[in-house]
């Protein structure tokens, strides 16, 4: 137990060395206040190589390097505490959230669902778990294998921009790819190697470092294009969007055809052109948590291949 005490209070205090020094500067971060930066005009510059608050404190274990005096923990206490009232005074985010899936191959799905949360907080995501999510693509006849066969289908319904497959076997070493439902994207696998308590379990703080560090790198692919909703039932003209995405009545859309995806020399989506734009629609109602209907106020009446951007 004081062990794995050690341990979570040495990660907490790495993180919060980790904003003194520089690799972590939160007043910097895009996402702090995310319409992300393809709606606020932040800089291109790419964060998925950015420093995990966690990279340090893997590299000093796997030295071997340990302390266990009273003095320093005191002092982890210590910033125990201020990391937590720092956490306490974090500002809820109210912007559109992407609906980001999670597909857990591990013996931790609900540990790892829980870590996604968390690390979701302030981000312009919404997590579906991992039970949620496998019953979103069963429903879909998606094959989990291959999810950009079926990617077209799911920016429709249930409206899942991003999915994250991750796997973490008996050793720790965490491995996961991202898929982008609306580019038809996959990224390549990633790896980490997570450390393990002493009765051989990953604590939490190192699982929700791997979330903070996949979520915020799937957001970045997201930049290529913009927040978007689509009608999957055309009598109703309900949407797969809604309150939980930061959707209100009365909100408005515009009403575009097909966009276009441009891709760089190595096939990855660079950015996105939008199609034309043919109507207006309006929020009418908040049907549930992450569906709304809209009202045509101009133009075409919107169907599944069109795509709805709030303005």
């Amino acid at each position: 137990m004081h062990s794995r005490c050690l341990l979570a209070l040495t990660l907490s205090t790495a993180f919060l060395t980790a904003c003194a020094t520089g690799e972590y500067d939160p007043e910097q971060d895009p996402y702090k206040d995310p319409q992300l930066a393809y709606a606020s005009g932040a800089s291109e510059t790419d964060m998925s190589n950015r420093a995990s608050i966690l990279d340090g404190v893997f590299e000093r274990m796997r030295a071997g390097e340990r302390s266990e005096d009273s003095e320093r923990m005191a002092e982890l206490e210590a910033a125990v505490r201020q990391l937590e009232q720092e956490r306490d005074q974090q500002q809820t985010f109210e912007g559109l959230r992407f609906s980001v899936g999670l597909l857990v191959e591990a013996d931790v799905p609900n540990q790892a669902d829980a870590a996604f949360h968390r690390a979701a907080d302030n981000q312009p995501a919404l997590i579906s778990g991992n039970s949620r999510t496998r019953q979103m693509l069963t429903d879909a006849d998606c094959d989990t294998q291959d999810l950009t066969t079926c990617a077209g289908a799911l920016a429709v319904y249930p409206g899942l921009r991003l999915i994250i497959q991750l796997s973490v076997n008996e050793e720790g070493m965490a491995r996961w790819r991202t898929t982008d439902t609306v580019l038809g994207w996959q990224s390549r696998e990633q790896e980490l190697q997570l450390p393990l308590s002493s009765d051989g379990t990953i604590p939490d703080i190192a699982l929700e470092s791997l979330a903070h560090r996949a979520l915020r790198n799937a957001l970045e692919r997201t930049r290529a294009a913009p927040w978007q909703t689509r009608v999957f039932n055309e009598a109703d003209l309900a949407i797969n969007a809604g309150r939980a995405h930061g959707l209100n009545a009365g909100d408005t859309l515009m009403v575009t055809t097909p966009g276009r995806v441009l891709r760089g020399p190595a096939g990855q989506p660079a950015g996105w052109l939008a199609g034309e734009t043919v109507g207006r629609v309006e929020v009418d109602s908040l049907a549930g948590e992450r569906i709304a209907t809209v009202r045509v106020l101009e133009g075409e009446r919107p169907g599944p291949e069109h795509i709805l951007i709030k303005e």
